[in-house]
């Protein structure tokens, strides 16, 4: 079987070309998870607990959270916290209510809250 150039190069471009469009596509659907756990991280902040308390209640415009994500130790009613997911079940646990869920550390939910209070600290 004879196979010539044009048809070569026709195959090694139109490869070149699917291969590119796949890794932008990847880099552009990469963001949009990025996007889409802000916005449920927002969403869970604003959650209101069936006591009517909500994150954003004491944290409006991400007041007290401007220094959050550069913290290594967080104090929270006179305790001293080295994780923020156990100051974010606290919270939770606490000041919202007892029946507010608590996140499961690494769950989506939990990187999703801290993704958004992140957000406010100002660098």
């Amino acid at each position: 079987m004879k196979t010539s150039l044009k048809g070569l190069l026709s195959i090694g471009i139109s490869s070149l070309l699917f291969v590119s469009f796949m890794f932008f596509g990847f880099i552009a659907s990469a963001g949009a998870a990025e996007t889409g756990s802000l916005a449920r991280g927002k969403e869970l902040f604003e959650w209101k607990a069936p006591n009517g308390k909500s994150c954003v209640g004491c944290h409006a415009n991400g007041k007290l959270l401007e220094t959050t994500a550069n913290k290594k130790v967080w104090v929270l009613m006179g305790v001293k916290f080295k994780k923020m997911e156990d100051v974010v079940n606290l919270c939770r646990e606490n000041p919202m209510g007892l029946h507010s869920p608590k996140f499961a550390p690494g769950s989506k939910d939990m990187e999703a809250i801290k993704e958004y209070i992140f957000s406010f600290t100002k660098k």
